[in-house]
């Protein structure tokens, strides 16, 4: 685990360096280098909407007005000061290991477990290369899964899973992965049909980074920022162009 001044440093929901690039007209851009599938119907929410959506994200924690008047009352803490402190409060409980239950079941055939090692192997790979990461070991030098997600990612704040299953021995894929890696950054993948592996290759994914959540939501379609905000649990596949 990291200390707890970088852990503060990534919660935070304050505004980083890199979000002025987006308060003009959101976009996905190749510099970032961000990968996406060519969707025909790609929406971002304003600056505005999204610090209402993390306000909201604020008040659902239900302690947090317990937290604010137990800093103000019991150490006369100001309230301006108090709502900073709050601001770096966990935004949700992990989910890491929840997610991973879902493919630590048994029995696996060799395929389902090779397939699952692909995939998780590509997905890592693009995201180490949008943060350039170094000094973290290579996936392709772990063979279990199940330890890549554990050693690459930090925390799981949201995901969503597929509900249609390739084959009987092959368990159910996200759809949906919101969270921070091991180095700091927020993450979001978007799989537009969990349903398919490796073998069924498609475009429809998404793989996006950023310092901070809300420089990551200014990059995401106002539909999934929706789905995260609601904490949407179940996949539930639109139109083509949209990708799920």
């Amino acid at each position: 685990k990291a200390s707890v001044g970088a852990m503060a440093q990534r919660l935070s929901f304050s505004k980083s360096k890199t979000e002025s690039r987006y308060d003009d007209k959101p976009t996905l851009a190749d510099d970032e280098k961000n990968f996406w599938c060519n969707w025909k119907e790609y929406k971002t929410k304003p600056d505005e909407e999204i610090e209402k959506d993390l306000l909201s994200l604020k008040k659902e924690h239900k302690s947090a007005e317990f937290v604010e008047e137990y800093l103000q009352n019991i150490y006369e803490i100001p309230s301006k000061l108090s709502n900073i402190i709050l601001l770096y409060l966990p935004i949700r409980n992990d989910q890491k290991n929840e997610l991973i239950q879902h493919f630590d079941v048994v029995p696996l055939s060799k395929d389902a477990v090779k397939e699952i090692q692909t995939r998780a192997r590509e997905n890592i790979e693009r995201f180490l290369n949008i943060t350039e990461t170094k000094g973290m070991l290579s996936p392709h030098k772990i063979d279990n899964p199940i330890q890549m997600l554990d050693y690459y990612i930090y925390e799981i704040y949201w995901y969503r899973m597929g509900v249609q299953k390739f084959k009987d021995d092959y368990p159910n894929q996200p759809s949906d992965i919101l969270g921070i890696l091991r180095n700091n950054q927020w993450f979001y993948y978007k799989d537009g049909h969990p349903h398919l592996y490796s073998k069924q290759t498609h475009r429809q994914w998404i793989c996006l980074t950023a310092n901070s959540l809300k420089e990551l939501l200014l990059k995401m379609d106002e539909r999934d920022v929706d789905n995260f905000i609601y904490n949407y649990t179940k996949w539930s596949p639109l139109v083509l162009q949209r990708c799920g």
